[in-house]
């Protein structure tokens, strides 16, 4: 099995409007290049998997930890 990540993003700030049908169509695209070409570049590969997900981050403040304050159970 060869598996191939692709992330698209969107640029924070981007105005664009960016809706289902347009996302819908993107992946269609996408799919239907990607198995129009996977007999050329892979000959090998008797079948195409793929999975979709769209997520669209409206607000990101990066990763924030907070230390809690220590416990008998939280503590060694």
């Amino acid at each position: 099995m060869l598996t191939l990540t692709f992330e698209l993003r969107v640029p924070p700030g981007l105005k664009a409007n960016i809706r289902g049908t347009r996302v819908a169509a993107a992946i269609n695209g996408l799919r239907a290049a990607v198995v129009a070409t996977a007999p050329i570049v892979f000959p090998w590969a008797d079948r195409v998997d793929m999975q979709a997900t769209w997520a669209y981050v409206w607000e990101e403040r990066g990763r924030e930890t907070t230390t809690l304050a220590p416990t008998a159970d939280n503590t060694i």
